[in-house]
């Protein structure tokens, strides 16, 4: 090699390689797929050899882009070891921190107790990324997570937070034209689905055992969304009983049923668990988890 490797041009290698698009790579990097396609037609140049072929599932590595992009994923842990390393050395809570949770979660248990985390911590910046995705923490795309799946991926520091009850509720003008209340064993009536139409969820299987009539008349990724189409009228569908709080005109379906929870795990991984305001986002979180359940 005649010229010295770009670090910036590895960076790009390694998305694309995970990504497999240059659309995915562009939007995790925040670039232009014009931009990337013409970097990496530089770096093969550097190299002297193809990195990618271009096939009707996306781009794969060759056997020269497997080596330069393992060698980049090892630089870009060491680069990402170093900067912990050095924050680790600050006992102060400094700088941001990125938790990765359901959007009701943030907004029911997490922003009512920010002003606590405020208060200690007042160069802490807490970056809440609401999203249906689970997000990878391993590679970088969080910090800490909040879920209500249990987690399974290895380096995890894991603790089961809290157990959130769940109803099935309806509209009280909706519940009243329909004759559901109670909820008869042959009931009919209209089903608002979390995920697809099908959903597998265990909270959507638990619905429809208890209306095994039900028919689906709306689905959605969005846990909001879901609860905004039963507040309107739309059907019925499964709350937290903390989210159908203050909400008189809802009426709730489940009484003579089993209970049904799902548990709230948080998740942040091992490398960065003793980081100083990591440490100080998880030692918050631990403690509205335990007002949670006074």
């Amino acid at each position: 090699m005649q010229h010295l490797l770009d670090w910036r041009d590895l960076r790009i290698a390694l998305a694309l390689a995970r990504h497999v698009s240059l659309g995915e790579a562009g939007r995790a990097l925040r670039l232009d797929p014009t931009t990337i396609s013409r970097r990496i037609t530089a770096l093969e140049a550097i190299v002297g050899a193809a990195l990618f072929v271009r096939d009707a599932e996306g781009w794969r590595l060759t056997e020269a882009g497997r080596r330069v992009v393992e060698a980049a994923g090892r630089m870009a842990t060491e680069v990402r070891e170093l900067a912990r390393d050095l924050e680790a050395a600050s006992e102060r809570a400094v700088g941001t921190v990125r938790l990765t949770t359901l959007d009701y979660i943030a907004s029911s248990f997490l922003a009512p107790k920010l002003p606590l985390l405020r208060e200690r911590h007042p160069e802490l910046v807490l970056d809440l990324r609401c999203t249906e995705q689970v997000l990878d923490l391993t590679a970088g795309q969080a910090d800490v997570a909040l879920r209500v799946i249990r987690p399974t991926e290895a380096g995890m520091r894991v603790r089961r937070l809290v157990q959130v009850p769940l109803g099935l509720y309806g509209l009280r003008s909706y519940v009243e034209r329909h004759g559901l209340d109670p909820l008869p064993p042959a009931a009919e009536a209209d089903l608002v689905m979390l995920g697809p139409p099908d959903s597998r969820l265990a909270e959507m299987r638990w619905m429809r055992a208890l209306v095994p009539r039900g028919r689906v008349v709306a689905a959605t990724g969005s846990v909001p969304t879901s609860y905004a189409l039963v507040r309107a009228g739309v059907g019925l569908g499964v709350l937290t009983l903390a989210a159908a709080e203050g909400h008189p005109e809802l009426v709730r379906l489940d009484r003579d049923a089993p209970p049904l929870e799902r548990a709230l795990w948080r998740v942040v991984p091992e490398a960065l668990a003793d980081v100083p305001k990591i440490r100080a986002v998880v030692d918050w979180l631990d403690e509205v988890a335990e007002a949670a359940l006074d």
